[in-house]
């Protein structure tokens, strides 16, 4: 949890993301047909536990071809997305008067 002090909250820096090496990369990716091959076989198998595999699989995958891009979108998920920045002592010191 960020820490707080007598003004309020503080929010933490981000922490950076690590480059991921290009050699892991190129290594992981070796691995993308084999892990779908996994994925049809868990799919074709519902006795095999499939959580430790998929798993695997998803961070693999993640490595080797990163994670798919988030899409930011604004109210009801769609259109401009909306910033509003106060200054709330001002609003405080104005409600007061």
């Amino acid at each position: 949890m960020p820490a707080s002090t007598g003004r309020g909250y503080v929010p933490r820096k981000p922490l950076p993301r690590k480059k991921i090496p290009a050699d892991i990369r190129s290594l992981c990716r070796a691995y993308a047909d084999e892990g779908v091959r996994h994925l049809a076989a868990i799919m074709r198998q519902p006795e095999f536990p499939p959580s430790a595999r998929l798993q695997a699989i998803a961070i693999l995958f993640d490595r080797g071809w990163g994670r798919p891009a988030q899409p930011m979108t604004g109210e009801d998920g769609g259109g401009d997305i909306k910033i509003t920045i106060r200054d709330l002592v001002a609003e405080a010191k104005n409600r007061r008067s």
